[in-house]
């Protein structure tokens, strides 16, 4: 989701594998993109969790985006 929001932006950039391994276990996580709404951010964040137990299924991500994306609608 982060490379659609940053129309294809690399995610880590430059950095080593290693550099991003210690990134993340240190609690780091990219930050939101310019333009992202903050609901699709926390879902990212739910997704960017270490521990995979944690991280929302496929089934519960569409159920998430499915709600984000009606309640933006109708907030137009």
């Amino acid at each position: 989701m982060w490379e659609v929001f940053t129309y294809g932006k690399v995610p880590y950039g430059r950095m080593k594998n290693s550099e991003v391994v210690d990134m993340l276990q240190r609690g780091q996580v990219l930050e939101k993109p310019k333009g992202c709404l903050n609901e699709i951010y926390h879902v990212m964040r739910e997704c960017w969790k270490p521990s995979p137990e944690k991280r929302p299924s496929f089934r519960a991500l569409r159920e998430l985006l499915d709600a984000i994306a009606h309640s933006s609608v109708l907030a137009d």
